[in-house]
């Protein structure tokens, strides 16, 4: 329109040129914001590009971490390794048994009585023990855990006891004998348990009777620490024959020797 006026002689020439430098201008910064406009377009997808090379990245490096987790076997608790079944370089599967160990902690025992003892066994009870190598050595245990059902196939019931103090000789997998407390009496009628014989199901010790033996059916009460109650069958002050090698019948003669109790 300027360009119209200006040829019709209404605008001066000057005011033309102005105008043609203002629409020139004006399409140089068209231009420009539009090539700015382009590059930031660009800039978003390489960005886009590289987060999403990112994100790609770390998912390979999680993989590969759990891959290398898998590879790495750890001990479910700290302990000293008793037997090692495998070498450097086996190959192994899911279940196989590598180690066998010893857990660091406090010192368990682990018995299984019959399960006819089951009504005499608590949590919370005393009881003493000792190894077969060291028998004289006899240390205290406490009743931890009584198993909530019976071995159907041994018909016995799994005990653990905790030791409080243990010995420094005790070590996996020995051998161990465990008295528990179950009952206490005062005021009666104890002999060494070695001393009781048995009949099938029928105990009976041997009774000194002047230089002969006496066989005399008994009955066995509580029993602990070496020793038995005799609940019926042998009077206090009676003279009995204590453990020996020899077989004994009723009736044979002996020459008594005494031994202070």
């Amino acid at each position: 329109r300027v360009r119209r006026l200006a040829g019709a002689g209404a605008l001066p020439t000057a005011t033309l040129e102005d105008a043609e430098r203002a629409v020139a201008v004006a399409r140089a910064q068209k231009e420009a914001a539009d090539a700015r406009d382009a590059a930031a377009s660009d800039e978003v997808v390489e960005l886009r590009l590289a987060e999403a090379a990112v994100a790609q990245a770390q998912a390979a490096v999680a993989g590969a971490e759990a891959r290398l987790a898998r590879t790495t076997i750890r001990a479910p608790h700290d302990g000293r390794v008793l037997v090692r079944m495998v070498e450097p370089g086996d190959t192994v599967r899911a279940g196989d048994v590598l180690f066998e160990l010893a857990a660091d902690g406090a010192t368990e025992l682990v018995i299984e009585p019959d399960e006819r003892n089951l009504a005499w066994l608590r949590v919370g009870q005393a009881a003493k023990a000792s190894a077969d190598a060291f028998p004289a050595d006899v240390f205290d245990a406490t009743v931890s855990y009584v198993a909530p059902a019976v071995d159907p196939s041994r018909g016995s019931i799994e005990v653990r006891l905790l030791v409080p103090d243990p010995p420094a000789y005790l070590r996996p997998d020995m051998t161990v004998s465990v008295d528990l407390e179950v009952a206490a009496k005062d005021d009666v009628i104890a002999i060494p348990s070695d001393a009781i014989r048995r009949d099938g199901d029928r105990p009976f010790i041997f009774v000194v009777d002047g230089r002969r033996v006496r066989r005399q059916p008994v009955a066995v009460g509580l029993s602990g620490e070496g020793y038995s109650e005799i609940v019926d069958g042998l009077e206090p002050g009676a003279r009995i024959v204590l453990a020996t090698p020899l077989a004994l019948e009723d009736g044979d003669r002996i020459r008594p020797i005494e031994r202070e109790p």
